[in-house]
């Protein structure tokens, strides 16, 4: 009999909408007694990672293969990525610019670059003058395990290094400096002339300096480029604009190389004319290869790529230019057969800047060009920027730079947050198999990469990111040196933690009880080392090994506050695990708010409130995001583009005992298209072991798809841990946007339903009669004399600080069962009175609508969103009047309850704000006012009117203090520098002038920035 095998899967599942195949990097188990069961998925994109753990692999304690499983269509090209094996962040307090790192014969890395820091962070020593060169090495695991400075007075810049013969090192670069320090000779500039030259420092394997060699004429050299020689020596490439002089013994006036025995003695030197910004590669044949820049082409007033081919003695044997339109030439090699990879910037009409790949055979005839784009979604700042190619150890090539650009194009991922590293995998036909992306929240720039032994790679750059995405530690000052290591391609074997996230939350100088978390291989049993960020000492790490890991904290000493760590687990071969561990010191028992982001990263809101990072959280780790939708309801469109949605998962989030209310944010936007998709998803949702959510319905609370709501309940934590679990109700999967938990005595949320003290409608047959006592509000359009559109007022007396607006109408089609669009448009005018509007006399409207629904035969609400509007009046004159009307001149009659029908079912604006209403304004609202209590406080700015045509009106939140930018922002991310002057003597109210700029019609963002604030506010251009 055949045994019936179960399978436990184990998975982080990042779902991209982009594209729809499956990659799963699964584990699985077997275990003999029942069948066969796999978790539902939706049919999407996966990036796997890391994943959950049950309590039957608990128990079990290890992990069998790794499988591919197929579940559904799947992309092959993105199995051969090689995987994130570790990554480490060095540099001292202010700026470091990493330009080489190698791997050492003792399989650990040794990296060099300069830096102006003080001793402090990675840096053991401090600096001599404005930029020294400074050396790193570390282990193979990424491990620090010495640094060095190297200087004079002046400034020195570090560009290469190799390990030599003897174990050490030899350093090549270019300086300013005078004899002093770790200097031996002067500049050798003519008096008072530019200086500059080459400057080699030969150091010992622990760093110690064992000679060190200026190289120059009398005017300025920099150097660009080096490599070590088969002989022991090295070459040297840079531009020189010294005549005959000092070590110069040939005229010319652009490139210079310069050959080095091993002593560093010069063997010849050779100027090359009309090239410049070169590099240099030693070729099988004993001469080397010289790639550059010229602008010597006849008929060509452009810079263009050239690489010579040079004899070992550096005569030139041939040259190629590529006549490409403003190009720069960024690496050539020569490859194992005897041929040339050759990397190149240029600017390609209808593309920005691309990855530009030729291979050229052996005497420099192209054989193949590569263009590899990005998405500039419009925007030519969103680009590309290409550093480097390299051979790979199956043939193939890798290219690698940076960019910022979002997924499109051969691009498959988006930014990571500003520009990231970039990677493109060829085949040695030069077809794309695979590219990745790789970066923090912040700017990362690659700026070289190699072949590891392993058959994996080492990248190295320059990063300003903090802790997040890819990146593991946090920024040490201005700038540092990022070093990714990446496994082989095809590698299975991975680490990983059984939870993404633990969360220490103590009173100062009190202790908690340990945590622990588990950490399994997918195969084998590795030497694991761990080692955690700087400025972590409160937190205590294991003795490394697979299995079961106590983590604990020590919070003594510690300032109220927050504080972070990241863990790394290592082991050679295997793709590496992260956790990340957050300690909160409150003083006292003072309870302190969190708020959570789930399925996404930090954001701030509007108001201020600051979203961490998705931690917290266990079970299936399952994530869905969608891009660019616009969320109805709210202003923080981002906050509910990215969601946790999985069979069953929970959140155990350490606080402080005590009472608290939380605050569930929600949006269906899986279900978003058709309309109408009330019951399809169904789930429950308890906290602290109580059921507050039954089959829970988004689109039914909301009204609508891709639109956010709020739920919030009030509960005490008796045991430091509040525990959220979502699971399966009648109808597929549990899913949550962000989550707040703010204690009771801190909380503040007010939402109003505000009656209307005016509505009615008029006629265009009847333009001088007045209609305002009818029980009934009149939408229509089409032919001539039948039109009808309602008018709606609202006081916002006592009320201010609106997050969210929606009008209610009541009403249906009653003329066929077609749907028609109602929209909701702006009137500025309040003069208005329900007893005397007529077609003649009533107000104009904007002339783009501030929201639309479409209305059926089938009585019921309608929900409009009024959000933007309704917040610039709040902050004016406190009075909002709404014109509905039909757009599209449908001809049927569209029927709503005005507040004089018996129904009770009168037109409503549902507003709510973060701060308490006046007490005269509940006083004075009457019976028809409803109110319940709810969460925190926003001061936002506001603008009117919106849409806007050409101008309008900005109140500016009284966070903002000092001179303020205004930035406008295209869906694709270009910017447009807008001016205010101020409208009155008012500083907080400015006007604002589009009439200059070439807008399209359509959505954008307006970016506010001050001394004090950032906030982003949605700006409808009407035309």
């Amino acid at each position: 009999m055949n045994p019936i095998v179960n399978i436990f899967i184990y998975s982080k599942i990042l779902i991209n909408p982009k594209n729809q195949s499956i990659l799963m990097n699964a584990s699985l188990h077997a275990l003999s007694g029942s069948p066969l069961r796999c978790p539902a998925h939706r049919p999407s994109s996966l990036e796997q990672k890391a994943g959950r753990f049950t309590t039957a692999e608990k128990q079990l304690g290890k992990w069998s293969v790794l499988l591919l499983l197929f579940l559904f269509p799947f992309s092959l090209s993105a199995q051969a990525q090689p995987a994130l094996e570790w990554n480490k962040t060095l540099g001292g307090n202010l700026r470091e610019y990493l330009y080489a790192v190698k791997q050492t014969a003792d399989g650990g890395y040794i990296a060099a670059g300069v830096s102006n820091s003080a001793v402090g962070g990675d840096k053991s020593q401090a600096g001599n003058g404005n930029n020294d060169y400074w050396v790193i090495k570390v282990a193979p695991d990424g491990t620090r395990q010495w640094d060095k400075m190297y200087g004079g007075k002046g400034t020195d810049e570090l560009k290469e290094v190799f390990q030599t013969a003897d174990g050490g090192y030899l350093l090549a670069g270019n300086s300013t400096s005078d004899a002093g320090n770790d200097k031996s000779q002067n500049d050798k500039a003519a008096s008072g002339g530019i200086r500059g030259d080459y400057w080699i420092v030969k150091i010992d394997a622990a760093g110690e300096r064992e000679w060190d060699k200026t190289i120059g004429g009398t005017r300025e050299e920099i150097l660009t480029d080096a490599k070590q020689t088969p002989d022991g020596g090295y070459i040297l490439i840079g531009t020189s604009n010294s005549a005959v002089s000092g070590d110069k013994t040939k005229a010319g006036t652009e490139s210079w190389i310069v050959k080095l025995r091993a002593d560093g003695s010069i063997q010849w030197d050779n100027p090359i004319e009309y090239i410049h910004k070169s590099n240099i590669d030693p070729t099988q044949d004993g001469g080397y290869i010289v790639g550059g820049n010229t602008t010597n082409v006849p008929a060509q007033d452009y810079t263009d790529s050239y690489i010579i081919k040079l004899s070992p003695n550096g005569r030139i044997e041939w040259s190629t230019v590529f006549n490409l339109h403003q190009s720069e030439l960024m690496d050539v090699h020569q490859t194992r057969e005897g041929q040339y990879i050759v990397a190149v910037k240029t600017e390609t009409p209808g593309s920005g800047i691309p990855y530009l790949v030729i291979k050229l055979g052996n005497t420099g005839i192209e054989l193949w060009r590569k263009v590899f784009t990005t998405s500039t979604a419009n925007d030519d700042f969103k680009l590309a920027l290409i550093r480097q190619v390299i051979q790979t150890a199956d043939g193939g090539f890798l290219a690698g730079g940076y960019s910022d650009s979002p997924a499109g194009a051969d691009k498959s991922e988006d930014s990571k947050g500003g520009d990231d590293y970039w990677l493109v995998k060829m085949d040695a036909d030069g077809n794309k198999q695979w590219d990745k992306t790789i970066g923090g929240p912040g700017q990362d720039f690659l700026q070289t990469m190699e072949l590891t032994r392993d058959g994996g790679y080492i990248l190295g750059g320059n990063s300003d990111s903090p802790t997040g995405q890819d990146k593991t530690e946090a920024s040490r000052g201005e700038a540092d040196f990022w070093i990714v290591k990446l496994a082989p391609e095809f590698n299975n074997k991975l680490l990983s933690f059984s939870a993404n996230n633990l969360g220490f939350t103590v009173t100062a100088d009190s202790s908690v009880p340990a945590q622990s978390v588990l950490l399994v291989a997918s195969s084998g049993t590795p030497q694991v080392t761990l080692s955690k960020s700087a400025s972590s000492s409160w937190l205590t790490l294991p003795s490394p090994a697979l299995g079961t890991l106590s983590f604990n904290v020590n919070a003594a000493g510690l300032a109220p506050g927050t504080y972070n760590a990241t863990v790394n687990a290592i082991a050679p071969g295997y793709a590496g695990a992260t956790l990340n561990v957050l300690l909160t010191v409150v003083p006292g028992n003072q309870l302190t708010t969190v708020r959570i982001n789930a399925g996404g990263p930090a954001f701030t809101t509007s108001d201020g409130r600051v979203f961490s990072e998705d931690r917290y959280f266990g079970g299936t780790d399952r994530i869905y995001y969608i891009p660019d939708r616009e969320i109805l309801y709210t202003t923080d469109d981002a906050l509910y583009r990215t969601e946790r949605s999985a069979p069953s998962f929970s959140y155990n989030i350490p606080v402080v005992n005590g009472d608290y209310v939380v605050v569930l944010h929600f949006a269906e936007i899986w279900f978003d298209s058709p309309k109408g998709n009330a019951g399809k998803r169904l789930f429950n949702v308890d906290m602290e072991g109580s059921r507050k959510l039954e089959n829970y319905d988004i689109y039914a609370q909301a009204d609508d798809a891709l639109a956010a709501v709020e739920e919030e309940f009030q509960l005490k934590v008796t045991d430091g841990v509040l525990n959220i679990d979502f699971s399966k109700g009648a109808a597929n999967l549990p899913t949550v946007a962000a989550i707040e938990v703010i204690p009771k005595s801190d909380f503040t949320r007010t939402t109003l339903t505000l009656p209307a003290v005016a509505d009615a409608y008029v006629h265009t047959y009847f333009p001088d009669e007045n209609f305002g006592t009818a029980d009934q509000l009149i939408v229509k359009s089409g032919e001539i004399n039948i039109s009808r559109q309602t008018y709606l007022k609202f006081p916002l007396t006592g009320i201010s600080e609106v997050t969210s607006a929606r009008l209610r109408i009541y009403g249906s089609n009653v003329e066929s069962t077609m749907k028609v669009n109602t929209s909701a448009y702006s009137v500025d005018n309040d003069a208005w009175t329900e007893t005397a509007i007529t077609y003649n006399n009533a107000p104009a409207s904007s002339t783009w609508p501030l929201a639309r629904t479409t209305v059926k035969n089938v009585p019921g609400y309608r929900v409009l969103d009024v959000t933007a509007f309704v917040q610039s009046q709040a902050e004016g004159d406190k009075v909002v009047s709404i014109m509905l009307k039909n757009p599209t001149s449908v001809n049927k009659k569209l029927i709503f309850h005005s507040k004089e029908n018996p129904s009770g079912m009168a037109p409503e604006l549902v507003v709510t704000t973060r701060k308490p209403v006046d007490n005269s304004f509940r006083m004075s609202a009457g019976p028809g006012l409803k109110e319940e209590p709810d969460n925190q406080k926003s001061n936002a700015s506001t603008l009117f009117p919106n849409p806007v045509k050409k101008q309008f009106t900005l109140g500016l939140s009284s966070r903002h203090e000092g001179a303020v930018s205004l930035q406008l922002i295209t869906r694709s991310g270009k910017l447009y520098d807008v001016k205010a002057t101020e409208q009155s003597t008012a500083s907080a109210r400015k006007q604002v002038d589009l009439s200059g700029l070439s807008l399209a019609r359509g959505m954008y963002l307006l970016k506010i920035r001050s001394g004090t604030a950032t906030e982003v506010l949605k700006v409808l251009v009407a035309e």
